[in-house]
C-alpha cells in the first residue's frame, strides 16, 4: 500500500499488482461525496467507480505504451481506405470500414467484454458496394448513422436501429439532388435528432447538407462558394463540441483548413492551420478530428513521412503545435491509411489507423 496509515485518511486505497498501479477501494468517510454531494463515500461500487472515472477525466492520463493490431487480434479484413470510428456513450466504440470485397464492415466494442466479430452489413442488409472510407456518427445512444460514397459517386446513408436492426440503404443523392461526390464523406452531430454531413464536390468546393430541415434532409449547401473557401484536396472531417457548434477540416494542396460554425451567426472565414500552427504538411487521403469536452478538438493526420500527426485545441488559449506521435512512441507503426478518431468522454481518445502492411491499428489515450 501507498498509504502506511489508511484507517485514518480518506481517498482512494492503491496497491501494486503486477507491476502496475490499482485501486483496491475507496475509504468510507462521513465526507461527502464529491460527485453526487447528497451521499457519503463507500468502499466500493459505483461510487468508486464514479470517483476513478472522474479522476482520469480531470487529471490527464497518456498515449498508451502499446499499438494493437486487431486484425492480428481479432481476424478483422484489412480496410482498403483505413476506418470510420464513433461512440455513442461511455465504454462504446463502433468501427465501420470498406474490406477487400466493397463491402461495409462493422466490429464494436464491448460485445461480452471485447471487441466484437466482423459485421458484413452489405451481405446481411443488401447494401450497394462501397468506393472509399465510410463516415460515421452517433446523437444518442443506441443510435449509429453511417455515410458512405456508392460506386456510382452517390451519397449512401444507413442507421441503427431501424425498428429492431440496420435500415434500408437510403440514397441521398438521388432522394434530395445532391452532386456527385469526388470525396469520402464526413459525419458528426451536435445533438439528438441532427445530423451533419460534409463532402468534396466534383467542382473541389466543400458541400454540406444537414438533418433535420424542416421535417427531412436539407438543399445540398456550397460552403466555398458561399463563403470563400479555396478549393479543396482532400476528404473532410468533422466534430462537435455542443449543440450549435461545428468544427470542418480538410486538406489544400498539402495545407489544413479549418471553418467552424458558429462564427457570429453563419460560416467562419477559412483558417489556415499550416500557416499559423505549423500543422502539416497533409497527404491528400484527409485528416481526422474528434471532440471530447466542450472547447476541445484534437486533429489527427497523416504526415508526409507516414507518421502520425497530432494537433489540439486548447493548448493554452490557442491551437499547439504539432507532435509527431510515430516519433514520441517507438511501437506505433508508419500509416498507411488516414487515421479515424473518436472520444467516449473526458480525456479519453481511440485512434484507429492502417499500418503500412494494411492491418488495423488502434492506440488510445
Amino acid at each position: 500500500m501507498w498509504l502506511d496509515r489508511h484507517e485514518q485518511l480518506e481517498g482512494p486505497l492503491w496497491a501494486s499488482v503486477n507491476g502496475g498501479t490499482t485501486i483496491l477501494a475507496v475509504t468510507s468517510s462521513p465526507q461527502k461525496d464529491f460527485l453526487q454531494p447528497t451521499k457519503v463515500m463507500h468502499s466500493g461500487g459505483r461510487p468508486m467507480v464514479d470517483f476513478v472515472r472522474h479522476g482520469l477525466g480531470h487529471f490527464g492520463g497518456a498515449w498508451s505504451e502499446i499499438e494493437e493490431n486487431m486484425t492480428a487480434a481479432f481476424g478483422y479484413s484489412k480496410p482498403q481506405d483505413g476506418v470510420a470510428a464513433c461512440s455513442w456513450g461511455d465504454g462504446r466504440i463502433d468501427l465501420f470500414w470498406r474490406g477487400p470485397d466493397d463491402h461495409l464492415k462493422h466490429a464494436w466494442y464491448p460485445y461480452d467484454g471485447g471487441w466484437s466479430w466482423e459485421q458484413d452489413l452489405t451481405a446481411d442488409f443488401g447494401l450497394s458496394p462501397l468506393k472509399g472510407r465510410p463516415a460515421a456518427c452517433s446523437w444518442s445512444e443506441g443510435r449509429l448513422d453511417v455515410f458512405y460514397r456508392g460506386t456510382d459517386d452517390h451519397l449512401k446513408h444507413v442507421w441503427y436501429p431501424w425498428g429492431e436492426n440496420w435500415s434500408f440503404e437510403q440514397d441521398l443523392t438521388t432522394a434530395f439532388h445532391y452532386g456527385p461526390l469526388k470525396s469520402d464523406p464526413a459525419a458528426c452531430s451536435w445533438g439528438e435528432g441532427r445530423l451533419d454531413v460534409f463532402w468534396r464536390g466534383t467542382d473541389d468546393h466543400l458541400k454540406h447538407a444537414w438533418y433535420p430541415w424542416g421535417d427531412d434532409w436539407s438543399f445540398e449547401q456550397d460552403l466555398s462558394a458561399s463563403f470563400g473557401y479555396g478549393t479543396i484536396t482532400s476528404p473532410p472531417a468533422a466534430c462537435s463540441w455542443e449543440p450549435g457548434r461545428m468544427d470542418v477540416f480538410y486538406g489544400a494542396g498539402g495545407s489544413i483548413k479549418h471553418a467552424w460554425y458558429p462564427y457570429g451567426e453563419d460560416w467562419s472565414f477559412e483558417q489556415d492551420m499550416t500557416a499559423a500552427y505549423g500543422h502539416g504538411p497533409l497527404r491528400s487521403d484527409g485528416p481526422a478530428a474528434a471532440a471530447w469536452a466542450p472547447g476541445r478538438m484534437d486533429v489527427f493526420w497523416q504526415g508526409s513521412n507516414r507518421h502520425l500527426e497530432h494537433g489540439w485545441y486548447p493548448w493554452g488559449d490557442d491551437w499547439s503545435g504539432t507532435e509527431d506521435m510515430t516519433a514520441l512512441k517507438a511501437v506505433y507503426n508508419r500509416l498507411g491509411s488516414a487515421p479515424a478518431a473518436c472520444s467516449w468522454g473526458p480525456n479519453r481518445l481511440d485512434v484507429f489507423y492502417c499500418a503500412t502492411d494494411g492491418s488495423l491499428r488502434h492506440i488510445l489515450h
